[in-house]
């Protein structure tokens, strides 16, 4: 029994001396915690958040989380200057006094910058065909091997880029005309190439 009241109080000691360091330390410093909000009341992630004590000139940097939050632990108590950059937010500051045993909680809200936007384009323009006479060459094999029903040499021209169906001004297409990249069917020739 003996044993057992004498490992209750040492047991007791320890309890007593964990919890007086742990106390301790909580009164000596102080913690400052907050988020960084855009004008919509968004979070605004990975911006820098400086800390400088007034009192020492000491500062501290600290990014914001996904969620626009950041933490200062363990600060001596006194005055500090808060200071949040963002990229393309005008920058934002502000004092706070950390007490003792206490968490200060700030929210900072930035403002969208006035500066100036530059659009920069990188990718270079679609070239336009500005020929005025495109045009497609048939190897005689070619001509020999492609489907041609009725023996027209006008469904050969189908296969080519660009030829559509002539519709002449009553809607209806006229029997092996054409037309090629918008010109009228009028304006195909067709050359046969010597051998």
């Amino acid at each position: 029994m003996k044993l057992l009241r004498s490992f209750l109080v040492l047991a007791l000691a320890i309890v007593f001396l964990a919890v007086g360091n742990a106390f301790g330390q909580s009164l000596i410093t102080g913690d400052l915690k907050g988020q960084v909000l855009d004008p919509s009341e968004a979070s605004v992630p990975d911006a820098s958040v400086t800390l400088k004590s007034v009192d020492t000139g000491a500062s501290q940097e600290a990014q914001t989380d996904s969620t626009g939050y950041f933490t200062f632990a363990l600060l001596k108590p006194g005055s500090y200057e808060i200071t949040v950059t963002k990229r393309g937010f005008a920058q934002s500051g502000r004092k706070e006094t950390v007490d003792v045993g206490k968490t200060t909680l700030v929210n900072m809200q930035l403002e969208v910058s006035s500066a100036a936007v530059t659009v920069e384009v990188t990718a270079a323009p679609e070239v336009i065909n500005t020929d005025a006479a495109p045009s497609t060459t048939y190897a005689e094999n070619e001509v020999r091997n492609l489907p041609n029903p009725g023996g027209d040499i006008t469904n050969i021209a189908f296969t080519s880029p660009g030829v559509l169906v002539a519709v002449n001004q009553s809607g209806s297409s006229g029997y092996g005309n054409f037309t090629a990249n918008g010109l009228p069917a009028t304006s195909n020739v067709c050359v046969r190439a010597n051998p």
